[in-house]
């Protein structure tokens, strides 16, 4: 009777849940997965800029550039990494540390 019709709108009920869990949980780890592939990407810029920042302070040792050129120049790049580093790391990570 009526138990009955209930427990097996119950099940369906649960079997919808239960499909609904599952998509939801999909797309979520199909979102981690690109979140991680744009990490990974940023990850792979940050690389690339610090090893040109290594390299500018490479040649600057063999050029003698004026100090204050090389300086102004170095500090823009140091901005621009400590910058997209930043946004990379999801957060000021000199405040987070400051704070700990």
């Amino acid at each position: 009777g009526l138990a009955s019709q209930t427990e097996v709108k119950a099940e369906e009920n649960t079997q919808i849940y239960d499909q609904w869990v599952e998509n939801r949980e999909e797309a979520r780890a199909d979102s981690l997965d690109n979140d991680l592939r744009q990490l990974e990407s940023k990850v792979r810029n940050l690389r690339t800029m610090m090893y040109e920042l290594w390299k500018l302070k490479l040649e600057s040792k063999s050029q003698k550039p004026t100090t204050k050129v090389y300086a102004d120049y170095l500090k823009e790049l140091n901005d621009h990494f400590e910058k997209y580093f930043d946004e990379a790391s999801g957060g000021d990570f000199k405040k987070v540390l400051a704070k700990t």
